[in-house]
This record gives structure tokens, C-alpha cells and sequence, in this order.
């Protein structure tokens, strides 16, 4: 009892955005878990999870190795040419976190860890890790502002949310350096480069053509963007990660036939009413009503 009440005290006194960091980091961590303890071999699930640590310090590694000697160089360049700086800016993230995952991808497959079948799993792996890396970076910067520290956590929803929207599509991007570097077509490394600048440029134009005195117009063309991105990610990182069945399966769930008691999978095809469903056993071949299938739920 007392254990708990210190721990309230604790996370009371913490900045909010200290608190949604540490919530997200745990959400975060726990699907890369799944995936590295569910659809990774034992041998390599220790690599795996040195792959996810590694992923936290490249996102480090491209900001102060990378990307400020990047920054520093474009600045002496186009000292006189303001307009021209903002937009070569455009290209620090794509440039400097794509090639973080690039090196650090290759260790990984010199050793001959990262298999065709388990390719999704790896890129989660690293794609998370990496984005955790930069929920840590993006907190610190976010409670160096005194006037958020006062904040609880719960108005840090949106970064929440964000944070683990771009940790699925780091995933994707690393999935598509992988897809280049196993089939040798270096030239496919351009396409994760050309979707990341893609997904940030609408920011960009955000600051250059204004649509609305409050900005409320460009932050739901971006959030409808970013998620158009996201979707997509999930997606692809679904097709290479999950079986067919498993698929389905995600989206429409199990059932047992009623008839015949075999747990299958639910088929495209049914009518569905509240809290049951009519479709056809694909055992027995009769319809029947069926209602969702619960793991929990059996005796």
C-alpha cells in the first residue's frame, strides 16, 4: 500500500510529458517484445533485442553525428540564401535516419540473422527501436520548455499517438532498406529516402503557404498525411508478417461451430448481427450463428 502510494506521488511530480514518454516507451517496447518473443527464433531473439537497443542509440547517432554536421555545412553554404537553406532542411531527417538504419542493419545481416521469413519481425525490431529513440530525444526537448512542465500528461495524447504512428512507419522503412540490401538492388535504398521526405514535406509547406490564421486547417491535412502513411505501413508490415489465415483472422477473429465444435477462422463472407454472426463452417459446411471466440473465455 505504501509502495503504491509513493509511486502516485511520483508520477504526480513528474512533467506530464515525462510521464506520456515513459507510457509510450512502455507500449512501444511491449509490441516489439510480442513480435521478438512471438515470431523470432530463440537463438535470435537475443540479437533481436540488442537490434531494438541499437535502434534507440542510431536515432542519437544520425541527430548528433549526421545530421548537425549536415546542418552546419548547409548553413555555411547558403549563408545568403535563407529560402534555400529552409528547403534543403527538408532532407535532414530522410538523409540522415535512413542511412543510421542502414549501418545499423549491417552487422545484422553479415551475420546472417535477418532470414527471409522473418524479415517484418527484424524491421520491427529495429524500426521501433529506433523510434523510441526518438521519443526520448523529442521529451527531452519538449520538457526543456517551462510553460509545458505544468501539463498533465493525459493533454501529451497526441504524442502519444503520434509517436507510435511513426515508430510503424520507422518499421516500414527499415523493412524496405532490408528488401534492398538482401537482394543486392542498392538502388531500392532511394525508395524509403524518397517516402520519408515525401511524409515531411507537407511540414514544410505548412510554414510557407498559410491556409489559416490558427494553422487548424494544415494540422488536419497533416494528420490526415501522416496517417495515410501509416496505414500504409501497416499494411505492408501485416503482409510480410502475418500468415494469410493470420490475417484474416486480425481483422474478422475465430469462431467454434456450434455443429461440429471446430475452431476456425471466420470466412469474408457472412451476415453479421450485434454480438453474432452467420457464416459457414468450413468443417462441418453448415451455417450456423457463431459469436467471436475469446481465448479467455474457455474453461
Amino acid at each position: 500500500m505504501r509502495e503504491t502510494i509513493a509511486l502516485e506521488m511520483t508520477v504526480s511530480t513528474m512533467p506530464g510529458i515525462v510521464v506520456a514518454a515513459l507510457l509510450t516507451l512502455t507500449l512501444a517496447l511491449g509490441v516489439a517484445g510480442w513480435v521478438l518473443f512471438k515470431r523470432l527464433r530463440l537463438p535470435d531473439r537475443a540479437f533481436a533485442a540488442l537490434g531494438v537497443l541499437g535502434g534507440a542509440g542510431a536515432f542519437f547517432g544520425a541527430f548528433y553525428l549526421l545530421r548537425l554536421p549536415l546542418d552546419q555545412g548547409l548553413q555555411s553554404l547558403l549563408r545568403g540564401y535563407p529560402a534555400w537553406l529552409r528547403f534543403g532542411a527538408t532532407f535532414y531527417a530522410p538523409l540522415t535516419e535512413e542511412a543510421a538504419k542502414w549501418v545499423l542493419l549491417i552487422p545484422f545481416l553479415l551475420l546472417g540473422k535477418i532470414k527471409r521469413e522473418h524479415q517484418a519481425a527484424w524491421a520491427i525490431c529495429l524500426g521501433f527501436g529506433f523510434g523510441m529513440g526518438e521519443i526520448v530525444f523529442l521529451a527531452q526537448r519538449i520538457a526543456a520548455d517551462p510553460s509545458t512542465l505544468t501539463l498533465p500528461w493525459y493533454q501529451s495524447s497526441g504524442f502519444i499517438i503520434e509517436r507510435l504512428m511513426v515508430c510503424v512507419i520507422h518499421s516500414a522503412l527499415v523493412l524496405l532498406a532490408i528488401d534492398a540490401l538482401c537482394s543486392r538492388k542498392l538502388w531500392r535504398l532511394l525508395l524509403p529516402l524518397v517516402i520519408h521526405w515525401l511524409l515531411n514535406f507537407p511540414i514544410y509547406l505548412s510554414t510557407r503557404v498559410p491556409l489559416d490564421a490558427a494553422g487548424i486547417v494544415w494540422g488536419q491535412l497533416l494528420w490526415m498525411w501522416s496517417s495515410l502513411f501509416f496505414v500504409s505501413a501497416l499494411i505492408l508490415l501485416g503482409q510480410r508478417l502475418l500468415t494469410p489465415s493470420e490475417r484474416i483472422a486480425a481483422l474478422l477473429g475465430k469462431a467454434i461451430c456450434p455443429e461440429c465444435h471446430t475452431l476456425y477462422v471466420r470466412p469474408w463472407w457472412g451476415v453479421n448481427r450485434i454480438g453474432k454472426r452467420y457464416e459457414r463452417c468450413p468443417q462441418c459446411k453448415h451455417y450456423h450463428w457463431t459469436t467471436l471466440y475469446r481465448e479467455d473465455s474457455e474453461p
